[in-house]
């Protein structure tokens, strides 16, 4: 890649447990939220990991978002549809869009690792995804989260999303423009 190339930061994060938001569910919804509460604990397991080692597993943290993302996106339905989970919604949002967010980042960072082994075309195919997620996010998600002009971090601003967007996309360009 170009020598501006820089790894994006990944977060940590706390337990949460998705049965704490839903009083009542059904034998599938249960289900599912327990596979989320799996799958999320992992995640963080994960992200503490990388956040210690030295080895960076990225393909490991995808596979692991790769995942939970159908749980997470199962549950943000719900959401919409019940009005007794309209009051888990807002923490539902969030953890999509840490989630989306922490994809796009470490698919960007795991394409530098690809384009640094050589492997050009695997390196552009996770660019390519990176600027989608993020495009996603500024044009869909974010907005319909951030209602309020007090926006309390950087990543819910949709002009973040935006630019990380572009940059990918630039960033996908010089690689297939040098290689």
């Amino acid at each position: 890649m170009s020598k501006t190339s820089y790894e994006l930061p990944l977060p940590t994060t706390g337990a949460l447990f998705f049965s704490s938001f839903f009083r009542e569910s059904s034998s599938t919804e249960a289900s599912v939220l327990t596979k989320a509460n799996n799958c999320r604990a992992q995640l963080r397991d994960v992200l503490k990991t990388l956040k210690r080692s030295e080895q960076r597993d990225l393909l490991g943290l995808l596979k692991t978002i790769q995942d939970y993302l159908p749980a997470i996106f199962d549950i943000r339905r719900w959401t919409h549809r019940s009005d007794a989970a309209c009051r888990a919604r807002a923490r539902i949002q969030y953890e999509v869009l840490f989630v989306l967010f922490t994809y796009a980042s470490a698919s960007t960072n795991y394409a530098i690792m690809q384009e640094t082994a050589g492997n050009y075309q695997q390196a552009t195919e996770m660019l390519c995804k990176a600027a989608g997620i993020f495009e996603y996010l500024s044009a869909s998600l974010l907005p319909e989260i951030v209602k309020s002009p007090e926006k309390t971090c950087p990543e819910i601003f949709p002009e973040l999303a935006a630019a990380l967007s572009k940059y990918t996309l630039a960033e996908h360009s010089l690689l297939h423009y040098y290689n």
